[in-house]
């Protein structure tokens, strides 16, 4: 949790750098994973391609010096949708995604954070600002019980996330199907 606390402050940081504003999506070259990170091998999810957009375009990296491995979580078992590589972050540079979200079932195109004063956001310490990979297949519905979902505990979804009041916590996801999934004990996705 290290990495993720690490990537936390600079994020927050870069917030600050902002004017107290959360990055809008070209800011973050276009993608919830491409914040920060190495460049990856693979061409994935395009245009634009999330994995191969070159390490120093993205705009987190000046504030962690450039230490890419920060953005490789230890328990990272790879991905799906499309991707070969044994690693999400050999993939596409980044074992983590920020909470920007669009164009997901239960939430349409409806941005969370994207954008927002950090004033707006009504209850900072249960908003979820960054998550390793399990905590975007949870909320987008893209198959949350695969077994690359599952990087912490094969018998259930869990998520190491970063709130937007910097504090870090393992959490374990809520089953989508019984609800939007955009919310569980103690965290929510939504900053309303």
């Amino acid at each position: 949790m290290n990495n993720l606390r690490q990537q936390a402050i600079a994020f927050l940081i870069w917030v600050d750098d902002l004017g107290g504003r959360f990055p809008k999506r070209d800011e973050t070259c276009g993608w919830q994973n491409a914040y920060g990170g190495n460049t990856g091998v693979e061409n994935v999810w395009s245009p634009p391609a999330v994995g191969t957009t070159p390490a120093s375009s993205r705009p987190l990296n000046r504030y962690v010096d450039n230490n890419y491995e920060l953005f490789h979580c230890p328990s990272d078992v790879g991905g799906f949708l499309g991707v070969q590589s044994d690693t999400l972050y050999k993939a596409i540079g980044n074992s983590y995604v920020y909470n920007m979200i669009y164009g997901v079932p239960n939430v349409g195109d409806q941005p969370m954070l994207e954008g927002k004063n950090l004033s707006e956001v009504k209850e900072p310490s249960k908003t979820i600002m960054i998550g390793d990979w399990p905590m975007h297949a949870f909320w987008s519905m893209l198959d949350p019980y695969n077994a690359h979902s599952r990087w912490h505990d094969k018998s259930k979804v869990t998520a190491n996330v970063a709130f937007v009041d910097g504090h870090i916590k393992y959490i374990t996801l809520t089953d989508w199907n019984s609800g939007d999934g955009l919310a569980g004990d103690g965290w929510k996705l939504r900053s309303d």
